[in-house]
């Protein structure tokens, strides 16, 4: 499973977040159930400071390793051609995963995170589908 988000350079306000899983068509529904379940926890329960630190410490580590590697400093430099203030927000990631509180989750996810304006796709095998050693895996 994943989660990740995109944010439009162009277009304030415009982006998606998408969240992901590899699962058999069956159990969809248990997926989106699932899904639906954690966003309303989200919309109306604070997290636990222990959650906030599970999930911060990941993503700290990893912004602390990118800077060790080539492609994050090319990223910089290119940001800076294309998004202005881009060199002076560089190293501000990890202040700002700091800086994230329980009750900020909860709004973010009470205005961003609605049943209304998500688009749910599912990529299915065929009825005709077979795997690599011709046992058929398709939907009946």
């Amino acid at each position: 499973p994943g989660v990740s988000a995109e944010f439009s350079p162009d277009y304030k306000g415009f982006g998606l977040i998408r969240i992901s899983a590899a699962t058999s068509p069956d159990k969809l529904p248990d997926f989106y159930a699932a899904v639906e379940r954690i966003i309303k926890d989200l919309q109306t329960s604070l997290i636990s400071s222990d959650e906030l630190k599970r999930a911060r410490e990941p993503m700290i580590e990893h912004a602390k390793q990118a800077r060790d590697n080539n492609g994050w400093w090319l990223g910089v430099l290119l940001g800076k051609l294309y998004v202005t203030g881009t060199e002076e927000t560089a190293f501000t990631d990890i202040a700002d995963y700091n800086s994230v509180t329980p009750e900020m989750i909860r709004a973010l996810a009470r205005e961003y995170l609605q049943s209304s304006s998500a688009i749910r796709i599912s990529v299915v095998p065929s009825k005709d589908a077979v795997d690599n050693a011709g046992k058929r895996v398709g939907q009946n």
